[in-house]
């Protein structure tokens, strides 16, 4: 699951199908698609079947960009879901917490997630959610886009090999990790206070409050070799000894590495990736205007700019 960061901008059509089969979908299903019912996406409460998880049989889809026009607005849709979920909730705390733990428990780590015709992550809220396999970028992405239309102040972070998010609650910034945590999983203190990368650099010793990487994934499911597993258990079972591996590569999450090696100018992680484009640009960008930004210094503590 620790991936490192993907840019949106767009690489050639020969480097994208370069080094492995892909799967194309029907070219009759190129034009304007529906969107699905935003309540029923809404109303999901478990990680996808495993026959949806290997649906592409090892081969890597691609969703063509003229598929990832929808007839609806994008927002808006997003915006329905989004309210679905949070319908309980009354704080922004609350609601961040919401949102992130059903994504965390409806979205899986795919081997191959949906990528467009020129090798670029899908981006798209109403593909992402309808699919629900992605990988740590698109996943942050998606937590981010549904927090703002809540207006609540959230932002992408760029870990060393990860991608992550955090909202603004309290007065405080809170992780919001849907991708290496699940069942409602989230950094507390000592004093049982949800937390985030702040409080993470003040006392490391809040990584050992949650268990990473417990969640099935594709790549979890092909090792176990047991197609059932999922359905008997939406967590993995893992030996002591793979409980501490996945500790230690959580930890390294939050280490620090100079972005220069990355040849994005001079920032350390975690440092954030926000989104420039405007209202207009985001609505008709098949990247849901992801291929508009800029990388920035995170603020910290009780800082609550996006940046």
């Amino acid at each position: 699951m620790r991936l490192p960061f993907i840019s949106s901008k767009a690489r050639s059509p020969k480097a994208a199908f370069s080094r492995r089969q892909r799967t194309r979908t029907d070219p009759s299903e190129c034009n304007v698609r529906p969107c699905p019912d935003p309540i029923a996406i809404a109303s999901l409460q478990s990680l996808p079947s495993w026959d949806w998880i290997t649906a592409d049989g090892g081969r890597q889809v691609v969703i063509p960009s003229s598929a990832l026009t929808f007839a609806c607005d994008a927002a808006t849709w997003l915006a329905a879901v989004v309210r679905y979920v949070t319908q309980g909730a009354s704080s922004d705390l609350e609601k961040g917490v919401a949102w992130t733990t059903f994504l965390q428990n409806t979205i899986v780590h795919s081997c191959w997630p949906p990528i467009d015709e020129y090798g670029q992550a899908i981006r798209h809220p109403v593909a992402l959610l309808q699919d629900r396999r992605m990988m740590c970028g698109s996943l942050a992405r998606l937590v981010v886009d549904g927090l703002r239309t809540l207006s609540i102040p959230s932002r992408v972070l760029q870990m060393k090999g990860h991608v992550s998010s955090e909202f603004f609650a309290d007065g405080r910034w809170i992780l919001a990790e849907a991708d290496i945590l699940d069942g409602g999983q989230f950094l507390r203190d000592g004093n049982d206070q949800i937390v985030g990368v702040d409080a993470v650099l003040d006392d490391p010793s809040i990584l050992n409050s949650v268990t990473p990487y417990m969640k099935h994934s594709c790549q979890s499911l092909l090792r176990l070799g047991d197609p059932e597993a999922l359905e008997i258990s939406p967590r993995r079972i893992k030996s002591p000894e793979a409980k501490e591996r996945d500790a230690e590569t959580w930890r390294s999450v939050f280490g620090s590495i100079n972005s220069g090696d990355f040849k994005r100018g001079e920032f350390t992680t975690p440092y954030v990736i926000k989104k420039t484009a405007t209202r207009e640009q985001e609505s008709s960008s098949r990247f849901f205007g992801w291929n508009y930004y800029e990388f920035c210094e995170r603020s910290k503590r009780d800082d609550h700019r996006l940046h």
